[in-house]
């Protein structure tokens, strides 16, 4: 319940959870609320409250009726409130047909198409493939041909590998968690299936259960998948040791990466993290040491 839906129980005299109404007051009230309202238990939580002050609770109520975009945010003191009304998504569509013809200067110099999705609908130039990667980071983003080249040979057995071999497959950039906007939702109903290629830590898979939470909310049937290195990578010490090297902000972000990579059914993952005290960034996708590992590994 928000601010503006308590100021209207409080109207109609219906008692309301006074500490979490307390808290959702703008600072200069959050000390003087007595000055505006005085108050009747109920029970432990739940108090009516009397307004004595009307000029004053007139201002709280006028300022915490919900806006309905940025403009009406930014006339109130604070735009950020509210999304923004467009959303949009830099997408390689013509890559993977071209790479195979191209060479690298000419592959690092294919520009992205822009897609744009607002409350109308869909901006775009292009038809879509079957399939969709997104990947989080800038770096792999626009190195996406020698990203996916390293990708492909430690993620064999997920589903990304025969769809790139297949070229058919759109490539998008997630840009953080710009991706869980949700009105990429009518980009997202175009693919039949959705990789999510995101860092081995917290924010990565707390960001594709936001997708994932996103597109099961959805009318669509959205197949979403997190693309993993295969498990004799995960499970094999030189492998971890060699590339899950950043160090968590803290102890409990470490304790609920694991928590939540066994949650979504990531339990080789989760051991890594276990056993390594450490995350992978996608960025070692890109590193030439790579080749060396899978050679060790698969020896």
């Amino acid at each position: 319940m928000n601010l503006y839906q308590y100021l209207i129980k409080i109207q109609n005299g219906k008692p309301i959870n006074l500490e979490r109404f307390i808290s959702l007051l703008s600072t200069q009230y959050k000390q003087q609320w007595r000055s505006v309202f005085s108050s009747k238990k109920q029970n432990n939580k739940s108090h009516y409250l009397i307004i004595n002050d009307q000029q004053a609770f007139d201002d709280i109520f006028s300022a915490s009726i919900p806006t309905n975009n940025r403009i009406e945010a930014s006339e109130r003191g604070d735009s950020h409130k509210e999304k923004t009304s467009f959303s949009f998504l830099l997408l390689f569509h013509q890559a993977l047909h071209l790479n195979e013809y191209l060479n690298k200067n000419e592959i690092n110099n294919i520009s992205p198409e822009v897609v744009v999705i607002n409350n109308d609908g869909l901006q775009q130039g292009f038809k879509p493939k079957n399939n969709l990667l997104i990947i989080e980071n800038q770096e792999n983003f626009f190195c996406w041909s020698q990203f996916l080249s390293t990708q492909t040979l430690f993620c064999q057995h997920s589903i990304l590998a025969p769809m790139v071999t297949l070229a058919d497959v759109d490539i998008a950039f997630g840009s953080g968690n710009n991706i869980t906007n949700s009105k990429n939702i009518a980009f997202f109903k175009q693919y039949k299936n959705i990789m999510c290629s995101f860092d081995y830590d917290l924010g990565g898979l707390t960001m594709f259960k936001s997708l994932k939470k996103l597109c099961n909310n959805s009318q669509g049937n959205i197949s979403l998948s997190f693309v993993l290195p295969d498990s004799n990578y995960l499970t094999n010490r030189l492998f971890i040791e060699q590339y899950f090297k950043k160090s968590p902000k803290n102890s409990k972000q470490w304790q609920q990466a694991i928590e939540l990579a066994n949650e979504l059914g990531f339990n080789a993952l989760a051991q890594a993290f276990s056993k390594t005290k450490k995350f992978m960034e996608q960025e070692s996708y890109l590193s030439t040491s790579f080749d060396k590992i899978a050679i060790n590994t698969q020896g």
